[in-house]
């Protein structure tokens, strides 16, 4: 039902097939209905304002530097609301095609708006061939109106085909780039072709022009020049955060997930059509979130607005800076994720159809109701009192017995560790042993010794979400019997992301602590997913010059003399080279060697600047504002706070002028790498319930990996899939059942997380 009225697919599109009009038409005036009956649920002291109505089909909200709120209506109208007040005289009126979902969908401000008057609108065009369009307009001295012919066109995209998936979000970066993100007009395979625009996010300068530094800036076609990310289906919303410049794109999705990925670094592929939502393949960059259209937690379609929350003053509670703000068109919720994705609810029952969110100069949250044609406002009314931390986290364990019961059975004592608390009241748990406690502990329970680890659950009153701890008590008890026979390796040490440059060697070694083996035995390294030109040399070593710009996902196998083994996965981004590649001393790139999470918002960074041009004479390195110059060779190590994501490193070198510079997004670096103090990592543990088997399906345990998502796939001896089961979330122990081929024979039961992978073998009679 693309071209029909179809809340999933089509966001805006008016077309109804006339045998089905009645009948939705009453579904949706029931729906509607029935949420009017519901009262809106928001956060205690919180409630929804309403600040102006009457507008007309809205697509999007954003707000001016100065306060005033720009609303885009669909059918090209872009309007004012100044005061509370929505004006009467639009800003401008376009004339777009509006038909189905295109029409005026993207604003955003210039950084210098104060003193250029500069916005910039994504709107469908019908001068020539129907298709998207980037331009720039000038706002009049008061403001409220555009210079007339000030339009100044930025960017024209391909021939529309379809009358849906036209994305439309726009955003200035923390470089000073505009970001544009492109739908693939019902085209699935245009997401992984990379000359077109469809299906992308692109980034250009804000006079139109290609920035030298876009992960495609040497390929021959401008419209590849242009490309930040791909793989995205109807990428509708982007939202950048203020201060550390993370990016986010809503991507609507199909039949199954909506997500919201991170877009922070170019080069990313998120995998659609060939994926949609969590994937284990490894050339695809998985959602930060993505929440299914059925889990009974978080039921929606059609993702839409999204804000940061980073006001520069608000009278929100802390715990809400820095969340990021999120709604779904089929569904009248407002959710939250942190910084590491974790969801919590916000509002239910909220004006139907919401479009767009924004988070206001006034420090309150906005959001567009395309169902009431009204823009609301979100403020909170309680008492100023001093907030919790926003840091809580159970950090570790204190065992204070552990005694025998029985054979195999211990009677454990223990009490957990906190970081973050405010004095208010903490619920303790342990899934599925305890029940929900307000006690302060110690806690006891009896465990049994097949059950080694357990997980640690915690919420502090004030402070959205549900922390959460793997504790191993069965080694900290030091009574763990030996398991029977070989038992597969483990990923001790995540491994940070790399970089490197077009044309210029590069070189990393694997860490010797990346793996452990629990049986002792040494363990065979395998490596795939290497960009171009880059090779692995056994035993350890990553090796060769980079031909292209790109971001990879590296996988690192480890396998054991018993064929058992376990992946871990990092990032490798290969940065454009230099049109005229330096003949000197240049650093070219970091080999991160570690980064250790110290608190909430500090890091301890561990790293290895690389260099071209050495000619044997000492170098002096210094990073800027960090650390003082020295001749030691590295690796360094410096402690940062997260909110100054990007590091200058400079160096000399004795024999050669001047001085070589290197901008270094350390953060980025860390993510999938750095990891708490006293914090273990989590293990997949895999076993199949009766070996061999004589009917069509097999049974396989899960567990070390709970709340993760796990995919299970069965194939033959031709390596083809004949059955596959995925859980979203697993509990500590989950059991799954995999459908297995009729013929007897031999079959792999392969095991995946987003990390982690184990291959076993089942024989069915």
């Amino acid at each position: 039902m693309e071209n029909n009225y179809n809340v999933r697919k089509g966001l805006f599109s008016a077309k109804l097939r006339h045998a089905a009009l009645c009948v939705l038409s009453q579904l949706l005036l029931l729906w509607v209905s029935t949420n009017r009956a519901q009262a809106q649920t928001y956060p205690a002291n919180f409630s929804q304002v309403l600040v102006a109505s009457g507008i007309n089909q809205p697509t999007v909200v954003v707000p001016a530097p100065d306060g005033r709120m720009f609303v885009a209506e669909q059918t090209g109208a872009l309007r004012v609301i100044k005061n509370g007040t929505l004006l009467p005289t639009p800003f401008l009126q376009l004339t777009v095609n509006s038909e189905g979902e295109r029409g005026l969908l993207g604003i955003a401000f210039d950084p210098n708006f104060a003193s250029n008057q500069y916005l910039y609108l994504y709107y469908t065009t019908s001068v020539g061939t129907i298709h998207n369009r980037v331009s720039r307009f000038t706002a009049q001295a008061n403001g409220d109106q555009v210079v007339p012919g000030s339009e100044t066109v930025l960017l024209d995209m391909e021939r529309l085909e379809a009358a849906n998936h036209n994305g439309g979000g726009i955003a200035f970066g923390a470089d000073g780039k505009l970001y544009i993100c492109v739908g693939e007009n019902s085209k699935p395979d245009s997401a992984q072709t990379l000359t077109n625009h469809l299906g992308k996010v692109l980034r250009i300068n804000s006079d139109g022009s290609i920035p030298a530094d876009n992960p495609f800036a040497n390929a021959p076609l401008d419209v590849t020049r242009r490309i930040w990310a791909y793989g995205l289906r109807n990428p509708y919303n982007i939202a950048v955060q203020p201060g550390t410049g993370r990016i986010f794109v809503n991507d609507v999705g199909q039949d199954s997930w909506e997500e919201i990925n991170d877009a922070t670094v170019g080069g990313r592929n998120f995998g659609w059509p060939l994926a949609e939502g969590p994937s284990a393949n490894q050339n695809f960059v998985n959602p930060v979130h993505a929440y299914p259209h059925s889990n009974n937690v978080e039921i929606g379609c059609s993702i839409t607005g999204g804000t940061f929350f980073n006001p520069a003053t608000t009278n929100y509670p802390a715990v809400y800076i820095g969340k990021y703000f999120y709604q779904d068109f089929c569904r009248p919720f407002i959710n939250l994720i942190d910084v590491a994705g974790d969801q919590s609810a916000f509002a239910n029952s909220i004006p139907p159809y919401g479009v767009s969110m924004a988070t206001g100069p006034d420090g309150n949250l906005y959001f567009l109701s395309r169902g009431d044609g009204a823009l609301y406002k979100i403020v909170y009314t309680g008492p100023n009192e001093p907030e919790p931390p926003t840091d809580f986290a159970i950090t570790g364990v204190t065992l204070n017995s552990c005694n025998e019961v029985s054979p195999g059975l211990r009677a454990l004592t223990f009490t957990p560790q906190y970081t973050g608390q405010s004095g208010r009241p903490i619920t303790f748990r342990v899934v599925n042993e305890s029940l929900p406690t307000t006690n302060p502990g110690p806690y006891t329970i009896n465990l049994y010794t097949d059950n080694p680890s357990i997980q640690l659950r915690a919420r502090q009153d004030g402070v959205p979400g549900e922390v959460g701890f793997t504790y191993n008590w069965l080694a900290a008890c030091n009574g763990s019997e030996p398991g029977p026979g070989n038992v597969a390796p483990v990923v001790a040490t995540s491994i940070g992301a790399q970089s490197g440059q077009v044309g210029q060697p590069f070189s990393f070694i694997l860490p010797a602590n990346t793996f452990s083996d629990p049986n002792g035995d040494a363990l065979t390294l395998s490596v795939t997913g290497l960009p171009a030109g880059l090779n692995f040399v056994s035993p350890n070593t990553i090796s060769g010059t980079p031909g292209a710009p790109g971001v990879s996902t590296v996988t690192v196998t480890a396998t054991d003399p018993g064929s058992l083994s376990v992946s871990t996965q990092f990032t490798l981004t290969v940065n454009p080279g230099s049109t005229n590649p330096p003949s000197g001393f240049a650093i070219t790139g970091v080999t991160l060697n570690g980064c250790e999470s110290l608190s909430a918002g500090e890091r301890r960074l561990t790293f290895t600047p690389q260099y071209s041009g050495l000619n044997g004479q000492p170098v002096s390195f210094s990073v800027v504002n960090e650390m003082l110059p020295t001749t030691s060779p590295g690796p360094y190590s410096i402690r940062l706070y997260t909110d100054n994501p990007t590091i200058v490193l400079k160096a000399q070198q004795a024999g050669s002028p001047g001085e070589a510079s290197f901008s270094y997004n350390w953060l980025s670096g860390c993510a999938g790498g750095a990891r708490r103090m006293a914090e273990r990592a989590e293990t997949l543990s895999v076993r199949v319930l009766g070996n061999p088997v004589s009917s069509e399906t097999v049974d396989v345990e899960v567990r070390g990996v709970a709340g993760q998502r796990v995919q299970v796939k069965a194939l033959d001896s031709r390596g083809q899939v004949v059955g596959q089961a995925s859980v979203h979330q697993v509990g500590t122990v989950e059991r799954v059942t995999v459908p297995l081929g009729r013929p007897a024979g031999m079959y792999l039961l392969r095991v995946n997380t987003s990390t982690e992978q184990r291959t076993l073998k089942v024989l069915k009679n």
